[in-house]
């Protein structure tokens, strides 16, 4: 535009019609139209703008917008687009401590744009948990002969104990009383050593002259995921004293496991019942040993 904003001069209209003076008029204001339009400088006394925009996001280079009340120019080299497979994290201020981890400081996180693929984790996190694996109290019981035979099962999946974890088993057995021995076990060994009853036998006594029973039994990895130890099988009560040394088994907890309750009578006749049992977990699980895990490592754009 001219430098100076110079107003038309459109003339007098004559008293009747004039196709000369319409057509100035005309070739007048398209010539005001065109310098509205036209790239230049503006020199006015004033400038109002409406509907400003806040931010020069989405905006092309040279768009003036409203900076928290000051007029600036968008210029896109400040504010490139995210890279394909990046983070966004918007609304909030990041804190970075530690190992890198970055923390939002309150208020809400926005992931977008990214599929991460997990294969490993390059820093392991530790820490003891405890959950239970099983408990019944419905009750099982063996009588009719003098085999060793599966009452229940319960099931250790791959890994779980960890290389200091432990098993916690707890269980209560009633009995017919008499001078013939009723003998209950619990073993510890691989997936399926029930059907053979294989499994390191972490309770074995026999009982007679008494009606009931009731123990915990600890079983735990020796700081390796293929040996274990607790104490020994005819220990009363699995937490008094002993005479015999600890047992000790080598079953690899970083494959299935199972526990198993069986009982084997002396006499047929007699019966023997797993009234209760529950098993607890506390594992110093690895995660990452286990799991093998290591975090996507995507661009981080803050907005």
């Amino acid at each position: 535009m001219n430098d100076e904003w110079r107003i038309p001069n459109l003339g007098r209209a004559p008293t009747e019609y004039d196709p000369l003076y319409v057509d100035n008029i005309v070739r007048q204001l398209t010539v005001v139209l065109a310098s509205m339009h036209a790239s230049g400088d503006v020199d006015a006394a004033s400038l109002l703008l409406r509907r400003v925009p806040t931010t020069p996001i989405g905006y092309p280079t040279g768009t003036v917008y409203n900076a928290d009340g000051f007029l600036k120019l968008a210029d896109l080299a400040l504010f490139p687009a995210p890279p394909a497979g990046g983070l966004v994290l918007t609304g909030y201020v990041p804190s970075v401590f530690g190992s890198g981890s970055v923390i939002p400081d309150s208020a809400t996180l926005t992931l977008s744009g990214f599929s991460p693929t997990i294969s490993s984790i390059t820093s392991a996190i530790t820490g003891i948990t405890r959950r239970v694996l099983a408990q019944s109290s419905r009750g099982h019981a063996h009588t009719g002969d003098t085999n060793e035979t599966t009452l229940t099962t319960v099931n250790v999946d791959a890994g779980d104990i960890g290389l200091n974890g432990s098993l916690v088993i707890s269980s209560v057995w009633s009995y017919n009383n008499n001078s013939n021995d009723k003998t209950p076990r619990v073993r510890f060994g691989a997936a399926g050593a029930s059907a053979t009853h294989s499994g390191i036998a972490y309770l074995d006594m026999a009982f007679s002259f008494s009606k009931t029973y009731a123990e915990i039994r600890t079983i735990s990895n020796r700081n390796s995921l293929t040996r274990q130890k607790g104490m020994a099988g005819d220990t009363f009560g699995g937490i008094g004293t002993s005479e015999s040394i600890l047992v000790t088994s080598s079953i690899d907890t970083t494959a299935a496991t199972e526990i198993e309750f069986s009982a084997e009578l002396a006499v047929a006749s007699d019966s023997v019942r797993l009234e209760f049992y529950s098993i607890e977990l506390y594992s110093d699980l690895e995660i990452g040993s286990r799991l093998g895990l290591t975090p996507y490592a995507p661009t981080i754009t803050v907005a």
